[in-house]
């Protein structure tokens, strides 16, 4: 049994659960069919509506199956939750200075 059919017997729409959880009714969708996990502070939440511990929503699809490519294997043991946050480019982007938008410019000539 998936996240999907543990929802159906338990008599949630998607947009019923989404809305006990405070998330949009797509997110719920995505949890079903995998694209994403759970957020660490709905799992507590979503556990107790849908009548599990975390254990058992982990075994119902709370967690992603397969390794996604370029993930270590120590990283592709854990759920996707726990990975962490994508990595970005910590260099700051330079401001523009566009004299036409800022107040207090230079005089016009």
């Amino acid at each position: 049994m998936g996240l999907a059919e543990r929802r159906r017997a338990l008599g949630y729409s998607q947009e019923e659960l989404a809305h006990a959880l405070g998330v949009d009714r797509r997110t719920v969708g995505r949890w079903e069919g995998r694209t994403t996990t759970p957020q660490p502070p709905l799992r507590p939440r979503l556990a107790e509506l849908l009548h599990l511990d975390l254990d058992e929503l982990d075994a119902l699809g709370g967690t992603a199956t397969s390794s996604p490519t370029g993930v270590g294997r120590a990283a592709a043991s854990r759920p996707p939750w726990l990975r962490g946050p994508r990595r970005h480019d910590p260099t700051p982007v330079p401001a523009r200075h566009h004299r036409h938008q800022c107040p207090g410019g230079p005089a016009p000539r």
